[in-house]
């Protein structure tokens, strides 16, 4: 199934299959939201995410970033 979703709608799925599961946990609590609710969530999620990816990559260069980024342990005597 998932070879044959776009990118886009792959990240919707997943999205909303989260919503769905985190609703259901919600279950114990009397929390439990209707299914057009639970759509209308991850849909406005998915709209949000796809807004910030796309403002932060503009200008941006990955490989750049990714070379900048160096872990180093903790000092020893610091810890």
């Amino acid at each position: 199934m998932c070879q044959n979703l776009s990118k886009e709608d792959f990240e919707l799925w997943c999205i909303t299959l989260w919503h769905v599961w985190y609703n259901r946990n919600n279950v114990h609590e009397d929390k439990m939201r209707d299914l057009i609710s639970i759509l209308e969530a991850a849909s406005s999620w998915w709209n949000e995410y796809r807004n910030h990816v796309s403002s932060s990559v503009l200008g941006t260069n990955i490989a750049n970033v990714n070379n900048a980024i160096h872990w180093k342990p903790p000092d020893p005597r610091k810890l």
